[in-house]
């Protein structure tokens, strides 16, 4: 097995910023976020979990699709500029909810900006080696990882196990000689979740519980803020204003971040509204990550992160929803 030494994790960053936008988790207060890197020794590879994930460096919050002129020569402007970008430090959780945008945005009819960044990035996780008080990803089954990364890293105490996932990442790690032939690192497994959820025929499940008195006892406490939406790995909804001149002869469409469970999602010409009340609004997106989504793609659509939790100010836990369903 290949493996690099952490004495030598800042010269392979500096080495990576020659050719890469690079993004890794650095410390901010209290907690932890992705962000560009300036100085290689801001980079913390040992930690919990970040605020955010990485969703937004493929999926910006905000971005303009397109943008036209209507003048002497008809000007059209949407394709996405991209730049070589490598992230570092992200958890099996993360990568796996990437494979999740994957699936939403590269299926059926590929979306040009998200295909773009995806084609123009370098993913470097690094494994967890504990649990933080929020997450269940060993119920889901994203603690660990077979596909999706360049390159792996299993924290061995003063080295780390380099687990090669493409041609990309095998080309990268013979260009730079900091790494080393050593013994095969065995990868961590999770032990000690406070959370934990049974997955077995739960799409099912959910469906069929449907009118369940419990939708109502955790919709009544909502507050539609959306906080669980935006913190979300995998929540891919958008939606698109177009901004114009007063003589519509030039203009812009930009799309940005939406979410199920705020009051305007679903409303409709007219003052329609489809899911007018936050139980319903909740009972979506819950239904969506754990039975809408597997049933079209196979995958569940949630990783398992906890972030959800973490922020809702009403403490509503999403395995408390199922493992009360469940019964």
């Amino acid at each position: 097995m290949r493996v690099l030494y952490k004495k030598e994790l800042f010269s392979f960053i500096e080495r990576l910023k020659e050719s890469y936008r690079v993004v890794a988790p650095v410390k901010k207060d209290a907690e932890y976020v992705f962000d560009d890197i300036e100085d290689a020794e801001d980079v913390i590879l040992e930690y919990p979990t970040t605020i955010l994930s990485a969703k937004e460096f493929f999926f910006p919050q905000k971005e303009v699709i397109l943008e036209y002129d209507l003048g002497e020569t008809i000007q059209l402007k949407s394709t996405p500029e991209v730049e070589e970008i490598c992230l570092i430090g992200l958890h099996p959780c993360d990568i796996h909810a990437l494979l999740r945008f994957d699936e939403a945005y590269l299926t059926f009819k590929p979306d040009p900006f998200y295909e773009a960044r995806r084609k123009n990035s370098l993913i470097i996780g690094v494994y967890c080696t504990k649990p933080n008080e929020f997450c269940f990803c060993g119920s889901m089954g994203t603690d660990t990882i077979k596909e999706g990364y360049d390159l792996m890293l299993i924290d061995d105490g003063e080295k780390y196990g380099v687990e090669i996932g493409s041609k990309e990442g095998e080309e990268l790690v013979n260009s730079i000689n900091l790494f080393k032939d050593e013994e095969e690192i065995k990868k961590p497994r999770l032990k000690g979740f406070v959370r934990e959820v049974d997955t077995d025929k739960l799409p099912e499940i959910m469906m069929k519980e449907y009118d369940n008195k419990i939708w109502n006892y955790f919709g009544e406490r909502c507050l539609g803020c959306g906080k669980c939406v935006f913190i979300c790995p995998t929540c891919y909804c958008y939606n698109v204003v177009e901004d114009t001149d007063i003589e519509f002869n030039s203009g812009k469409r930009e799309r940005f971040w939406d979410g199920c469970v705020l009051t305007d999602f679903a409303a409709v010409a007219g003052g329609g509204n489809f899911r007018a009340d936050r139980t319903s609004r909740l009972k979506q997106r819950i239904l969506h990550k754990f039975s809408y989504y597997p049933e079209r793609y196979g995958n569940f659509g949630c990783t398992g992160c906890g972030r959800c939790i973490n922020v809702c100010p009403s403490d509503i836990d999403c395995t408390r929803i199922i493992n009360m369903i469940r019964g």
